[in-house]
């Protein structure tokens, strides 16, 4: 009891050294923060310290038991149960974290996903909703939107087109200043367009183009194959353009017809093989069926579309070529 009490007036010492504005009366401070109960919370930091998972599992229950008001180590068993994919049990611990606990938000994010996991889409709305309305994360419009369209909602498309506004896309970046005039010289209407990306997310730094650091989690990428395929749902395309070469093999895993991009390295891979366009891909699970074609990314087309070759035709004249192709097959 008194390490609560001194750990408390800590707490608002240091806010009202701070943010002395924010710091109200430390009477009021201290009912804003339940008192924990000393025994519980030595077993939670027991929980933090132990090495192995079966040692911080078994703290971290024993501090649930003696406190039920902690919400600290219902928040480490629900990630516990989370990243072993035990969606239920992991969706139980999180629902007991409290508003106004430190977690919450990131509870709220693990508890979406969880209820996703195992059907219950409307349950997920709701947290991710909670989550956005603190903060308007790109990422959590995504799964927003999955979720609405799992119950065949319209506000889902709506709930996408955020997902790009919250990423912040410079288009005036050397992609977009490429994009908009190439595209509607091959014949593709951009009003016509749905532009994402692979990964959820930007890369740090000024950059926004080359080897996302996501990419070495498996878990994650999985989770955003997982998420394009939900924008395929409910987008319907017809034509799927793919830019660069790093998003080809990504791709690969979610139909049997992108099977042969698996390998793909290099340019040369692709139009040596009459792999650059592929039609009638069937991904399952969806209804539509759509054509898929790789072209250069736009960032980096004056140093590699050279290397294009379709036919007689190399460079832009070959990828200009490649691009009606794909048009013309999806509109007759």
């Amino acid at each position: 009891e008194d390490l609560a009490t001194l750990e408390a007036h800590l707490a608002w010492r240091a806010l009202a050294l701070l943010a002395p504005p924010l710091a109200p009366p430390e009477s009021e401070f201290r009912g804003l923060r339940p008192p924990v109960r000393l025994d519980a919370e030595e077993n939670y930091i027991r929980g933090l310290l132990a090495r192995m998972p079966e040692q911080q599992e078994r703290f971290f229950l024993q501090a649930a038991r003696l406190d039920v008001n902690f919400g600290h180590p219902n928040y480490e068993l629900g990630k516990m149960h989370y990243n072993r994919k035990e969606y239920r049990q992991a969706a139980d611990w999180l629902l007991k974290i409290s508003p106004d606990d430190v977690h919450y938000r990131e509870a709220s994010f693990r508890l979406g996903l969880s209820l996703f996991q195992f059907g219950d889409f409307t349950g997920a709305q709701k947290a991710f909703q909670a989550v956005l309305d603190a903060v308007p994360l790109s990422e959590v419009y995504n799964d927003l939107g999955a979720s609405q369209n799992r119950r065949g909602l319209p506000q889902a498309l709506d709930s996408f087109r955020k997902a790009l506004e919250a990423d912040g896309e410079n288009m005036k970046s050397a992609t977009w200043r490429e994009l908009i005039t190439m595209l509607p010289a091959s014949g593709v209407a951009l009003e016509g367009c749905f532009f994402t990306n692979f990964f959820i997310g930007l890369i740090p730094g000024r950059n926004s183009t080359g080897e996302f650091p996501g990419g070495q989690d498996l878990a994650f990428v999985a989770r955003c194959r997982a998420f394009l395929v939900e924008q395929l749902r409910v987008v319907k395309p017809r034509l799927v353009i793919v830019m660069g070469l790093h998003t080809p093999s990504l791709l690969a895993p979610i139909a049997p017809e992108l099977g042969r991009w698996e390998t793909v390295r290099t340019l040369k891979d692709l139009d040596s093989t009459d792999s650059a366009l592929v039609r009638n891909v069937h991904v399952p699970g969806l209804e539509a069926l759509f054509d898929a074609v790789v072209i250069t990314h736009p960032s980096y087309a004056a140093l590699n579309r050279r290397h294009r070759a379709l036919g007689e035709l190399t460079g832009d004249q070959a990828e200009a070529e490649l691009l009606r192709e794909a048009l013309n097959a999806v509109r007759n």
